[in-house]
């Protein structure tokens, strides 16, 4: 498989790192069904009325993103190292990693929110979950190479052109 993949990394790391790019999205939206939760039935109409700067709400929910996505991506590293996965680590790719994993995770909460404010209702929000984090994960080629992916499908990848 490291010859389809073109790298020295095992099939298993690619995944696992690739994972993460499920992982991001899916937990930042789900977080977002939390906002449309909290507007109908939790503490929100409290805590707009409080003096409290509203960007204040965004920001600490967008601080709790951050720590459940941070300790999701840790469990899926270690777990992927408790299975003996072995990941070419250096400082360099590593603060890379770290960088994009936490722009994502800004980006897609910040998605979410924006999303969360628009629909009224959570079942409406759940329906655009799977075409807005899951399709783009599949065609990113988090999961296969995009070069290892059917013709058809490689044909309509914008990096193919």
């Amino acid at each position: 498989m490291k010859t389809a993949l073109h790298t020295s990394a095992s099939y298993e790391a690619y995944v696992a790192i690739g994972t993460v790019g499920l992982l991001v999205p899916l937990n930042t939206f789900f977080l977002g069904l939390g906002v449309i939760i909290d507007r109908e039935s939790g503490a929100q109409r409290e805590l707009l009325a409080a003096p409290v700067p509203r960007g204040l709400l965004v920001l600490g929910n967008l601080v709790v993103a951050l720590a459940i996505t941070a300790l999701q991506i840790g469990t899926l590293i270690g777990f992927a190292v408790a299975r003996r996965i072995h990941f070419d680590v250096h400082e360099l790719r590593m603060l890379w990693f770290v960088g994009a994993a936490l722009l994502l995770t800004v980006a897609m909460y910040g998605a979410a929110e924006t999303l969360a404010a628009r629909i009224p209702r959570q079942e409406e929000y759940v329906a655009r979950i799977p075409a807005i984090a899951i399709a783009p994960w599949f065609f990113a080629g988090s999961l296969f190479p995009i070069t290892a992916m059917p013709v058809g499908l490689i044909g309509s990848h914008a990096s193919s052109r």
